[in-house]
């Protein structure tokens, strides 16, 4: 979303003054987009951080080529179930990639660095592909040969935990030029420095947030009732819900009433704003007496907005 694309009253993140340093000036255009993008559900927030990341590590390196340059990117979320345990792939998503295979196998090549690596994810970095494999091997080397067949050249990536606890979620950014495409290794490092941060701040008031509460919400619920509340949310109808899940629409009719009742709320519109954290979860235990079901189309997104604080133009030295 432009500028010209928001609605009226919605505040801008960046406007951009005479003389402004045209590098934070992207950033902000960027982030601006991230933080319209509506992505309140890992996968979303995914495609939309790629695109983010290659808008600006672009901007940035093209700027020092003093030439056009497009990146690809994909940015992966890592779940890490225990401390000890090989991290999983909770969420991928890719943009500028010749097809959905190139992106994938980007996406599992990062994973597999990643897990391979010394104390990482466990600490923030932005590693240049030479940090694996220094250029005597690389020319040789398999990856580059796989990497050349998806028509790609030179990689980075950035790495970092996504929560205080590292071993809970990661964030990994894979910046990816294309083959034959020239690769100003230090921008593209010293804009993912700057852009992977800022991402993992959007993430918490976009995603993290919504996660927290929504696993709040289910663990109040029994296992029947779980699906049920995400279609509820989403604003299926019963009849909607029951095909979905394989029940009748009595059977649907009656869990959501259980699912009010567990969750101390009397209406759909109550249950939305909880969903979308819009307001705080009742205790347990309260209970309220259950209306009848009011027939309302929920937004796909919380309205409370994440704008990130733009770092100054001496960061981007």
């Amino acid at each position: 979303m432009s500028h010209s694309d928001m609605l009226p009253g919605e505040p801008k993140l960046f406007s951009s003054p005479s003389g402004a340093d045209e590098q934070t000036a992207d950033l902000g255009r960027v982030l601006v987009d991230l933080s319209f993008s509506r992505a309140d559900q890992p996968l979303s927030w995914c495609g939309a951080a790629a695109r983010a990341a290659a808008d600006f590590v672009g901007s940035v390196a093209a700027r020092q080529l003093d030439t056009q340059l497009i990146l690809a990117s994909t940015v992966v979320i890592l779940g890490h179930d225990q401390p000890t345990a090989t991290p999983r792939s909770i969420a991928a998503h890719g943009t500028g990639y010749a097809n959905e295979a190139a992106s994938l196998r980007v996406a599992a090549t990062a994973v597999a660095q990643v897990n391979h690596a010394d104390d990482l994810p466990s600490r923030a970095a932005s590693l240049p592909r030479r940090a694996w494999m220094p250029d005597t091997t690389w020319n040789d080397s398999h990856l580059r040969a796989e990497r050349l067949a998806l028509k790609l050249g030179d990689f980075a990536l950035w790495c970092g935990p996504l929560t205080d606890t590292p071993e809970t979620r990661s964030l990994i950014i894979t910046i990816d030029a294309h083959a034959g495409a020239p690769w100003p290794e230090d921008a593209v490092l010293r804009a993912l420095n700057i852009l992977g941060p800022l991402l993992t701040r959007t993430y918490h008031g976009l995603v993290g947030q919504l996660d927290t509460r929504r696993e709040q919400i289910r663990q109040r619920l029994s296992v029947s009732q779980r699906p049920i509340v995400a279609h509820l949310a989403a604003g299926l109808t019963e009849r909607e819900i029951a095909k979905v899940v394989c029940r009748s629409p009595h059977t649907i009719h009656d869990h959501i009433k259980s699912i009010y009742s567990a969750l101390s709320i009397s209406s759909r519109l109550e249950l939305v704003d909880l969903w979308f954290a819009r307001r705080e979860l009742p205790p347990p235990g309260k209970r309220h007496q259950v209306h009848s079901f009011r027939a309302w189309a929920p937004t796909d997104a919380p309205t409370r907005e994440v704008f990130p604080a733009i770092p100054t133009t001496n960061n981007l030295d």
